[in-house]
């Protein structure tokens, strides 16, 4: 807890003057920051420091300035994000615990459509990747945001927000090259028709990996992808604007994998190569009844095609979202709306894989399942500007997991312009994947070819639930220093356990033994920890920013039966995580930004703590060119983030550096 105890003495001493007057380095001051507009915490425009939630905004200034390729990279900045390479193409990211490439508990939304993928209930990064130009900002909710977003919004929620069509005028090119990344490149362009209509297009291309192994030798894990889209923003009237976005991409990657998941270990990782498809569409409507009331609509496609070495899925997913927001009276300001979604799903079992190996299948191999929603939330204004309560409540309902309620309670005391409290009780739920209920898996447990091991879901699969508490505190002491502290305490009940059966003998020929196992709800356990990010105008074109986090994890023995064994693992998150950054402007065309990250050992996953380091310099050649050089784990070099907990081989990233060159016209 010792960095927590100096960043909060440190801000608490902030109102000394500095040596140097605070200075406008990233065209916006301490002051605008902290009263920027955010739109995710309660589905409306509002004042950052007038939110009752651990908020944390990455904004496009941050992106440009990270010299960083990808959205998961980036996530890092955010202070308790537990963010974890595996290999060159897939990443854990989580917030307050259960990690994994498939972290369960964390919502992930572009634009507010979500990505979540519901086979594993978690998000396939590696085909979710937008232009790092193209974004506004990244809106990160720590703790839940399940009453507003709905189900899987349990531990956070992470919003990436696009720039308007407006804002992405004229033709831009960008194009470079790295020692990890081989080669990327994109080309923007955007324009107007009538003052009204507004649009772009843009087509993306990257490569990337291959990373290393333990041994030191390239890793199979290398990947490219292309993608193409657009997006139109058309001022139908005073009251109306229409928002249309669409999006395609391609893309294959390199992986090595364990034939004989979840048994791993009895043979040899073998290579493997996954195939990526898919797009998007989507509409927005939004119509202004008054500066009291106003309706938005929203309709997206989603389609999704994978095919790998264990199986192949095909999806599509098409959601409807309506809310309307009102003023009833200068003390309650409500927001309702509903949400329908609709997910079809067609699996087929993989080609066949060195022995042993498993066989992995869905039953029935095809499946659609509808997902209903309600929600409502009113924010009262107990003592106007000064004291703020917010109820709200969401009622789902799933064919497959019936009704389900999630609820929360948030006080806002603002004790100053400057400084405000809060506090918040929540219930959110994750929902059953189709693994959780309708998987199949036929491996091989030991080395014996006798004996099978056959892992089902479980139709009767139910929600897990979690039921937290949360406290925060921000401050801006004085114009050149911000304080953040947010804590946190949470129960689980119905995590996810594998439940063994009573080993049976199939007839043969040849007879076997049949261990059988099935998914189950038989674990309990809680987390709780604390949070704190401070940013500084030490000079007039120097801002630092420090952040660190604390974090425990544990499960309830006292719940948990002898033949059950629980998926998610202590000690997956760091207890520990120390960051800072630094953005300096040299002069008025060179620019020096640098970010060191200490994360502390997965005590779990037997992976030692480590220090990362990055730095980028970037040369505004003219007013329309820039270049930058770009490094990151500049000091540490190779080493391990995270272990594959599922069927793919972890890999070593390594110290990078790339040139990145940008030219608008």
């Amino acid at each position: 807890m010792l960095p927590l105890l100096v960043l909060a003495v440190l801000s608490c001493a902030a109102g000394e003057s500095p040596a140097h007057s605070p200075g406008d380095l990233a065209d916006a001051s301490l002051e605008d920051l902290m009263n920027m507009e955010v739109s995710s915490p309660a589905r409306k425009e509002q004042k950052l420091s007038q939110t009752a939630s651990a908020v944390y905004v990455i904004t496009q200034e941050d992106i440009r300035r990270s010299g960083l390729t990808s959205i998961p990279e980036l996530l890092r900045m955010v202070p308790g994000l537990a963010v974890a390479r595996i290999s060159a193409n897939s990443w854990s990211v989580t917030s307050r615990g259960f990690a994994g490439r498939f972290a369960d508990k964390m919502l992930v939304l572009i634009d507010g459509r979500s990505i979540f993928n519901h086979l594993n209930s978690g998000v396939y990064w590696e085909q979710n990747m937008v232009p790092l130009d193209d974004i506004e900002r990244i809106e990160v909710i720590r703790g839940p945001g399940a009453v507003l977003w709905g189900t899987n919004a349990v531990n956070g929620v992470i919003n990436i927000i696009t720039k308007p069509a407006r804002e992405t005028q004229g033709l831009t090119i960008t194009s470079g090259s790295g020692n990890e990344e081989p080669g990327f490149g994109s080309l923007r362009y955007g324009g107007a028709a009538g003052g009204k209509v507004f649009y772009r297009a843009s087509l993306d291309y990257f490569q990337d990996g291959p990373f290393t192994t333990s041994g030191g030798q390239p890793a199979h894990d290398h990947w490219d992808s292309a993608q193409g889209g657009g997006r139109l923003d058309w001022q139908a009237s005073e009251r109306d604007t229409l928002r249309v976005e669409a999006d395609l991409y391609h893309g294959g990657a390199q992986q090595t994998i364990y034939p004989d998941y979840p048994a791993i270990g009895l043979g040899s990782a073998v290579p493997d190569a996954i195939r990526l498809s898919g797009g998007y569409a989507s509409a927005r409507w939004q119509h202004q009844f008054s500066e009291r009331s106003d309706v938005a609509m929203q309709l997206s496609f989603t389609g999704e095609g994978r095919t790998e070495g264990f199986g192949e899925l095909d999806t599509r997913t098409t959601e409807l979202d309506f809310q309307h927001h009102i003023a009833l009276s200068p003390r309650h300001d409500w927001i309702w709306g509903l949400n329908l979604q609709n997910d079809d799903d067609a699996t087929k079992p993989g080609r066949a894989l060195p022995a042993p190996s498993a066989t992995v299948q869905f039953v029935p191999a095809s499946t659609s399942q509808t997902l209903a929603s309600l929600f409502a939330q009113d924010q009262i204004a107990l003592v106007p500007a000064r004291l703020i309560l917010t109820l709200g409540a969401q009622l789902e309902h799933t064919g497959y997991s019936g009704s389900n309620l999630q609820a929360n309670g948030r006080l806002l005391w603002s004790a100053t312009p400057r400084q405000g409290f809060w506090t918040a009780v929540s219930r959110a739920a994750r929902a059953p994947a189709l693994v959780d209920r309708s998987a199949m898996i036929e491996f091989q447990p030991t080395l014996n070819p006798a004996v099978v091991g056959i892992l089902r879901g479980n139709p009767n699969f139910q929600p897990e639930t979690e039921h937290s508490y949360e406290a925060g505190y921000r401050n801006q002491p004085a114009r050149w220093v911000t304080f953040d502290l947010a804590a946190f305490f949470s129960r689980y009940r119905d995590l996810r356990t594998i439940d063994a059966g009573v080993p049976y003998l199939a007839a043969g020929p040849p007879p076997v033994l049949i261990e059988p196992m099935e998914f189950g709800n038989g674990a309990v356990g809680h987390t709780y920890g604390a949070e704190v990010s401070t940013n500084w105008d030490l000079a007039r074109r120097w801002r630092v920013t420090g952040n660190y986090s604390f974090f425990h994890c544990g499960l309830d023995a006292a719940h948990l039966a002898a033949d059950s064994t629980p998926l998610d693992a202590v000690g997956s998150s760091p207890a520990h995580q120390v960051q800072l950054r630094s953005q300096w402007d040299l002069g008025r065309r060179v620019e020096l930004d640098a970010g060191f990250y200490y994360v502390s050992a997965l005590t779990g996953l037997a992976i030692p703590g480590y220090l990362r380091s990055d730095a980028r310099l970037g040369w505004r050649l003219t007013r329309t060119a820039e270049i930058s050089l770009a490094g990151q784990n500049l000091l540490n070099g190779r080493h391990r983030e995270f272990a594959g907990l599922d069927y793919v081989q972890g890999t070593w990233p390594g110290r990078a550096a790339e040139v990145k060159v940008t030219w608008a016209f």
